[in-house]
């Protein structure tokens, strides 16, 4: 099924024990978000996985910055199934990578200027060249990596705020992006959509590989990287407090509100 939504207007949410959830795919989505670039105030799109969930629970800046986000989307099966053993049948995994590059694409069709911040020295440089020449038309307002001093930060946040960028992706990491981000959201000037993008810039530049597409279609994605990184083992045997999560969504103790 494909859900569409006119552009602005508010998806279904679900909660997840203390995390929100938007019942969209990654068209709705994105016509969501472009909605916001008519309007006067910005709005934060954010990933949710089940780690993001259990993050959520234990800290109450996180849980209310994504009760205030914009959009929600499903970033990790874990969510999705939830979301789904609730009711909600229509539910879809929306990759926070897959939607940077959907939004990236349309910023490019549609003339909006997009700024990159984040990761190391060169690698927003390299997505951001890596992304012009996919998507021919994209007019990158500025780029500056993630380890601008605390002492230049302010004149970080007027660079963008100046920049003329309409959308702002931000490579930080959970939880520094959303810490950043709950701090300057005011502050962008005509920034209109922020979206924080984890290690999305590290694909686009070719310094991380990504799951084939076959991984991805089955919900493997997260194999597929273990299998390449090992060292992410402590961090999924963690997940696996989130299975009484699926098992309370089951049986009909999540929360269901229709926005």
């Amino acid at each position: 099924m494909t859900m569409r939504h006119t552009q602005g207007s508010a998806p279904r949410r679900v909660q997840i024990e203390k995390a929100w959830l938007d019942i969209v795919d990654i068209d709705s989505a994105l016509d969501v978000a472009f909605g916001w670039l008519k309007t006067d105030t910005p709005r934060v799109v954010m990933a949710i996985n089940p780690e993001k969930v259990r993050a959520i629970g234990e800290d109450p800046m996180l849980e209310k910055f994504n009760r205030d986000a914009g959009l929600a989307i499903g970033d990790g099966m874990g969510v999705v199934i939830a979301a789904k053993l609730m009711g909600y049948r229509e539910a879809a995994r929306v990759t926070g990578i897959d939607f940077c590059e959907g939004m990236v694409a349309r910023c490019a069709r549609e003339d909006v200027p997009v700024f990159f911040y984040g990761a190391a020295e060169g690698v927003a440089n390299d997505a951001a060249r890596e992304l012009q020449q996919r998507f021919p038309g994209l007019k990158v307002a500025g780029i500056a990596n993630g380890f601008v001093p605390p002492e230049r930060q302010d004149e970080l946040v007027n660079t963008i705020a100046t920049s003329g960028a309409e959308v702002l992706l931000v490579a930080l990491g959970s939880p520094r992006q959303e810490l950043w981000m709950n701090k300057n959201l005011g502050r962008l000037g005509g920034v209109r959509i922020v979206q924080g993008v984890g290690g999305s810039f590290d694909v686009f530049s070719g310094r991380l590989k990504r799951a084939p597409k076959a991984w991805q279609n089955a919900g493997l994605e997260w194999l597929y990287r273990l299998l390449a990184q090992p060292s992410r083992l402590p961090r999924y045997f963690r997940l696996r407090k989130f299975v009484p999560v699926l098992w309370r969504c089951a049986v009909g103790k999540g929360k269901k509100v229709a926005s």
